[in-house]
This record gives C-alpha cells, structure tokens and sequence, in this order.
C-alpha cells in the first residue's frame, strides 16, 4: 500500500516520457508508486520507462495490447495500491509539489476528489511557451457541493474540472461505485469519467494553483479530426446526461448540450480524412442533434454562470446554427497559438 498511485498511460511517447518520468520522480511527497500502462507502443518508450526502473523502484510497468488511453487508465485503477489515484499523459508533465499539496487537501478536508488548475503549453524550438492557464474564482483552497461543480463543469467555466489529470480522487470512488473510463478509443473519453466521479460524491475541493502543465501537441489524437469522434462527442454527451438524471442533478444543461453540438459539428467540418466527410454522414449527425434539440429546447443561458467568452461563442454559434462558417474562421485564426490549440 502506498499513498498515492500516478497511472501514466504510454503510446508511442519516446520522445517526452522522460521528462514526464522526472516530474514524477521529483514529487516531493515520496509515498507514491507511478504505474505506467504500455499501449502497446510501437516504439521504445517502454525501453525508457525500464531505464528509469532501475533507479526507482517506485516505477513499475504494465504492458498491454493496444487498446486506448480509456482502457489502459482503468487498468491503472485496478493494479493501483495507492489510496489516492491521479493520472498524467505521457507527453505532459506536473509541478514537484502536485501530489503533496492535493493529498494533504483530501485529507484536511476530509474530500473524496481534488482538483488543480492547468497551465496550457506548448513547445517552439525545444522551448515550453505558455499558452493560458485555468483560473478558479478562489485564493484558497475551497470545499464546493457537487452542485456546483456540476454546475461550472456544465457551463464550462473552468475546464479543469473536465480532465481527469488535474485531479486526485480516492481510489475507494471508483471502485465502490464501479466508474471506468470509456473504452475501445473514445474521443474525450475522461470528460465522462469527470462527470460519474462528481455525479458520485457529496463534495469537491477546489485547489487554485497551476500544477499540471498540458501540452499541446498538433500530433495528439485530441487534434486529429474525423467523424468518428464526431459521433464520440455525441455519445458522451448522452452517457454524461445519463449520469446526471442518475444522481438527481436538477439544473439546466441546455449551455452544455449547445457546446457539444459545436464541437460534434467541429469535428466533421475539420475532418482530415475527406472520405470520412460525404454530404450524408454528415447531415445524419447533424439531423441527430437537430432532433435533441427540439425534443429538450436547448436555449443559451448565460445570466447565472460564468462562461468564458469562447464558450459562450460556441453555444450561441450552435443555436443559431453557424458551426460551419465558425469553424471556417476559426480554421483561418489557427496561425495564432490560443486559436490553433485552445479553440
């Protein structure tokens, strides 16, 4: 038994595991065992993670076939022995005092998840450029209902709270409650597994320090765009509105629903595969969400939630039906980092 479990998923990550591996090895809270779960890479990653091996026997490594990040997560949380598990992409990397300051939260506020805030980089010529970093509404860490971080999450007011990275949560949660992640390649995958762990518990602490440093990576599945994440984003929205009607969750999700038509939409109109892009695939999905909308008469509402103004864009570009032309500009702005990675 150890303290904390890290679960790092690997594939084909060669060329950052390292520096991942040496902002986990640094954690300035020692009880941890750092899990990495082998892909199935094609290239010599898990070679790098065995080198590290040797030198800290906190590492240790887990191979399996190729099956996506969402499957090897819960593989992770299954061989864990931590009380706490967090997770780290293999090409990101954390701050050195991460893990102790989210445990010791957990632990002071007697609270079953901790979230941080994000910084969001990305590399020029070997060099880490800052891009915009989460901002919580605090100055101390804080203790929040489920309500309302259901809330901000559905109103997409801190994006935080949508990755499972920047949190740490007890492993009794997934367990007790049987949360996996989705599986078989889903397309923002951990965003579902967010909104079950909150559907799940009574309280959230709020920690507002930047602490995990995401990369952007124009090589990352996050930025590859084809229809089948297209209908990915539209069955995470109904397994998140499952979840919610579950734990009784009686707010308007009309904000949140519009925000995934667009990024559904952005999906089909960005694809890069232009066989994946025929007139009738894309007017069925598009029909699908036309459909959900009529039957729950999604409207913006931006009158109690604070929503970045990126968002609130996207929301009302869905309801005035404007994904296409949207997309076109924003596909023009690309050249301007926030546009390229954060829009």
């Amino acid at each position: 038994m150890c303290k904390v479990s890290i679960i790092v998923p690997l594939y084909n990550g060669e060329k950052t595991i390292a520096r991942c591996l040496d902002s986990l090895t640094s954690q300035t809270i020692r009880d941890v065992e750092i899990v990495v779960v082998d892909d199935g890479s094609k290239d010599d990653g898990a070679k790098i993670v065995r080198q590290y091996m040797k030198k800290d026997e906190r590492i240790r490594l887990i191979t399996q076939r190729n099956a996506g990040a969402g499957t090897a997560r819960n593989r992770g949380v299954r061989e864990a022995k931590g009380e706490f598990v967090g997770f780290v992409d293999c090409d990101d990397f954390v701050h050195k005092r991460m893990y102790e300051i989210l445990s010791a939260v957990l632990e002071e506020k007697q609270v079953s998840i901790a979230v941080c805030q994000e910084k969001n980089v990305y590399i020029e010529d070997g060099n880490i450029r800052f891009i915009n970093e989460t901002k919580f509404p605090i100055q101390k860490s804080t203790v929040y209902t489920n309500e309302q971080i259901l809330d901000w999450f559905l109103n997409f007011s801190y994006l935080s709270l949508n990755s499972m990275c920047y949190k740490l949560v007890k492993r009794s949660v997934f367990m007790d409650h049987g949360i996996t992640e989705p599986e078989n390649f889903r397309y923002a995958e951990d965003m579902v597994t967010s909104a079950a762990l909150f559907s799940h518990v009574d309280k959230v602490a709020i920690v507002p320090k930047g602490l995990y440093y995401y990369v952007h990576a124009k090589a990352s599945a996050s930025y590859h765009y084809s229809l089948r994440h297209a209908v990915d984003v539209y069955t995470d929205w109904k397994e998140i509105r499952q979840y919610l009607e579950e734990c009784g969750y009686n707010g308007s999700i009309s904000n949140f629903s519009l925000g995934m038509t667009f990024s559904s939409l952005k999906q089909l109109y960005w694809a890069e595969e232009k066989a994946e892009k025929p007139g009738s695939q894309i007017e069925k999905l598009k029909s699908v969400w036309k459909r959900e909308r009529r039957k729950y008469g999604w409207k913006p509402d931006f009158k109690t939630a604070d929503i970045p103004f990126a968002h609130k864009v996207k929301i009302l570009t869905a309801y005035l039906h404007l994904e296409r032309a949207m997309c076109l500009i924003l596909k023009k702005l690309s050249w301007i980092p926030f546009f390229n990675f954060m829009a």
